[in-house]
């Protein structure tokens, strides 16, 4: 009904209703070909933060130390600037999420101060001079 009213954007998680969301979803978008054109389709893997979690760890923990709490600094900056913390700015969707605002703004901080400075990564720094030198 909703998506005859007009809704075309549609979010879901695989720990809603055990799943059950996604397969509902599912059904309802192959029940009328041409439907999936016409919708957005938002879903979240929460287990992806462990491990991209630990990967910046591992990229934090092979740096000096001096670096390291440059970008503790950074994340600590990135969450007061965007006043995460405030009362009442961020609902929680799922026991504990708040634990998890600390290791995001710390990727975010590593990501911003660690970015590959190879050949052909966008905003990897490298200049257009080095790419055409083969640096």
């Amino acid at each position: 009904m909703a998506l005859e009213w007009g809704l075309n954007y549609l979010d879901m998680a695989p720990a809603y209703n055990k799943g059950d969301t996604e397969r509902a979803f599912g059904k309802l978008i192959a029940a009328s070909p041409g439907r999936r054109a016409s919708v957005f389709l938002a879903t979240k893997v929460r287990d992806f933060n462990k491990v991209r979690n630990g990967m910046y760890q591992d990229i934090l923990g092979g740096l000096p130390e001096r670096k390291q709490e440059a970008i503790r600094r950074k994340a600590a900056r990135l969450r007061e600037e965007r006043a995460v913390q405030k009362p009442d700015y961020h609902r929680d969707y799922f026991p504990g999420q708040q634990k998890t605002h600390e290791p995001a703004y710390l990727r975010a901080a590593c990501a911003r101060s660690s970015a590959p400075r190879s050949r052909g990564v966008p905003g990897s720094g490298a200049s257009s001079a080095s790419r055409s030198r083969g640096a």
